[in-house]
């Protein structure tokens, strides 16, 4: 990593209290890290896409969101000769296994079920930082 760049985190999540969750979980953690959110993933891919956009060193992806789900968002990454690298967790409320295998096909390298108790995410979170 660029010594002079900050480690980056981005969350595409629509729900507010899950974004301030996820948020705590990571400035408990650590303090030097960016954290930058987006309530779907059409923003999301906007951004990733843009030139001169920051790409993250890590990124989590929730499974429900309007204009683009996760999933959807996930292919696309994956799909792209500039995003496939981005270490992808998806984060959802539903540890279905039909949607946990689902994003493994789709090259996930992760995925954590949403919990009040954010310990499954911390623990990913101080092995990526």
């Amino acid at each position: 990593m660029d010594a002079n760049k900050d480690f980056l985190i981005v969350l595409a999540d629509d729900d507010q209290d899950d974004k301030e969750t996820f948020e705590d979980a990571v400035a408990s953690l650590v303090t030097d890290v960016d954290v930058v959110t987006f309530e779907d993933g059409e923003k999301l891919l906007h951004y990733l896409l843009e030139p001169e956009s920051q790409i993250p060193d890590l990124l989590f992806l929730d499974m429900n969101m309007p204009c683009k789900d996760g999933l959807q968002v996930l292919k696309e990454i994956k799909g792209s000769k500039k995003l496939k690298d981005i270490f992808t967790v998806m984060y959802s409320t539903s540890d279905n296994p039909l949607f946990v295998n689902r994003s493994y096909k789709l090259k996930a390298d992760g995925f954590i079920k949403k919990t009040p108790d954010t310990k499954d995410l911390k623990r990913l979170l101080q092995k990526s930082i």
